[in-house]
């Protein structure tokens, strides 16, 4: 379990960065350059 064991017991630390930056950011932190999903 990365985000008890590594991410919460160790919060000083660099690893799972994208976690980190979640709980940083939130959604509004996520945005892309193309459209992700498209209609088959």
């Amino acid at each position: 379990d990365y985000y008890r064991k590594d991410v919460l017991q160790n919060p000083q630390s660099n690893d799972h960065q994208n976690i980190r930056n979640f709980m940083h950011s939130g959604w509004s932190g996520i945005s892309f350059n193309a459209r992700v999903l498209t209609k088959k």
